[in-house]
């Protein structure tokens, strides 16, 4: 993640972001820390 990743990590805007066709932002990044992936900031 790069730019604006640190603004993405607050609660209320990860909540927020709802991709087309994809599952929300929340949901991935929920997923992605349950299994242990690195995320860099």
């Amino acid at each position: 993640m790069a730019g604006e990743a640190a603004y993405l990590m607050k609660d209320e805007i990860a909540g927020s972001v709802l991709p087309v066709g994809m599952p929300a932002f929340r949901e991935m990044l929920e997923k992605a820390v349950s299994q242990k992936v690195p995320i860099w900031v």
